[in-house]
């Protein structure tokens, strides 16, 4: 029991306290075995410490709604106490110098080049960007029960297209693998809209869960690019994996995902990388989703300097940004408000990955080995 209370511990305060308990529960319906929950619970307070906010309070919320979805009643009211007793507390410290990124980084700039980036790609101006977008992303339809072959498509595609890309283009930047792994898993459960989608070891199964709706080229970009790196992070770290990770962790392996992502289009691009020709989606569709992917990064860098830095309001960022943009709130509000409450965390996904990528090849292979950022 001990044991477990000090792996709880490394999650963090306020928001991040909420995040792992979320997580840990997703985990825990997943496995069917709600056990370790229990000192999770009774010693959130002491772990939480005298943070929470708006933000921590819902994310426990969420929680209990899925624990109520699976008829755990008795859970979910603690976490609805535990919710509202943090409420009102301030927001955790940052996990990153937030200052330091400032002076570093010009959001607005980064956010107005990757904005001209994408309407010259799409051969469009800024004033039609919007509409441009919702006809190219329209275009992209999923195939007739594309929920019933997403599962069998991942497995083919992480062996077959994955795999080589990892090899020939990723040595640098993920972690090497033994001869032997265990093959990834793709499902897609009735509740896993709820979770949106995650991915955890189950069982010693590297696991990811998919609501089964994203579009073809969404799966590609989210799942067999990004998604990808996580299984194969899994495979190489074996038995020292951890489903409860601390921000460091999912900073540093959040990093080399979105290295993947930044590599694969720059691949793309030369046209010195594609798509499966039997995949239904197309390049350009790929191309154009690993763009906005980047230019959401961006946002969330945008988000925690006026947001957690200088305490600008929520809504008023959101209109600063629409008129930014070109681009209504509906295209960033969702991947933007799940990192409210936890300051670092959305500029560290633009800021960690540079450093990553930043570092010398002998420096980089041992914080894959050590699994600490230098």
């Amino acid at each position: 029991m001990s044991v477990k209370i000090e792996e709880y511990r490394k999650v963090g305060v306020g928001a991040w306290t909420s995040k792992a308990l979320y997580d840990s529960t997703v985990t825990a319906l997943l496995l069917k075995d709600c056990s370790d929950l229990l000192p999770f619970i009774d010693a959130f307070p002491e772990i939480c410490q005298d943070y929470g906010g708006t933000a921590a309070s819902n994310k426990l919320k969420k929680a209990a709604s899925l624990l109520a979805y699976h008829s755990k009643e008795a859970l979910a009211k603690r976490y609805i106490e535990l919710a509202d007793s943090i409420c009102n507390k301030p927001i955790a410290p940052s996990c990153l110098n937030l200052e330091n990124i400032e002076k570093n980084y010009d959001a607005e700039e980064l956010i107005k080049s990757r904005v001209d980036e994408i309407c010259q790609f799409l051969g469009c101006q800024k004033l039609e960007l919007e509409g441009v977008l919702e006809k190219e992303i329209g275009s992209d339809y999923p195939p007739q029960d594309w929920h019933l072959q997403v599962s069998s498509l991942y497995s083919r595609y992480y062996d077959e297209w994955f795999t080589p890309f990892a090899v020939n283009y990723l040595d640098k930047y993920v972690p090497r693998r033994e001869d032997t792994f265990a093959r990834p898993c793709l499902e897609v459960i009735e509740w896993s809209t709820e979770v949106w989608r995650c991915w955890r070891l189950l069982d010693n199964l590297p696991t990811l869960i998919d609501p089964g709706i994203f579009r073809p080229n969404q799966f590609f970009v989210w799942h067999i690019v990004h998604n990808s790196v996580h299984i194969w992070q899994m495979q190489a770290y074996g038995k020292k994996w951890s489903n409860i990770l601390s921000p460091e962790d999912f900073l540093l392996l959040e990093a080399q995902a979105i290295c993947a992502e930044r590599i694969a289009l720059n691949l793309m691009k030369k046209g010195e990388l594609t798509i499966p020709s039997d995949y239904p989606s197309t390049n350009k569709a790929v191309i154009l989703r690993l763009l906005i992917g980047i230019l959401e990064r961006e946002i969330r860098l945008h988000l925690d300097l006026s947001v957690h830095l200088h305490s600008q309001s929520v809504n008023e960022w959101i209109a600063f940004m629409s008129d930014l943009t070109g681009i209504s709130s509906n295209y960033f509000l969702g991947f933007t408000g799940e990192l409210l409450g936890m300051p670092g965390f959305a500029a560290a996904y633009t800021a960690v990955t540079d450093t990553f990528m930043s570092l010398t090849d002998d420096c980089r292979r041992r914080v894959l080995i050590e699994r600490k950022l230098p």
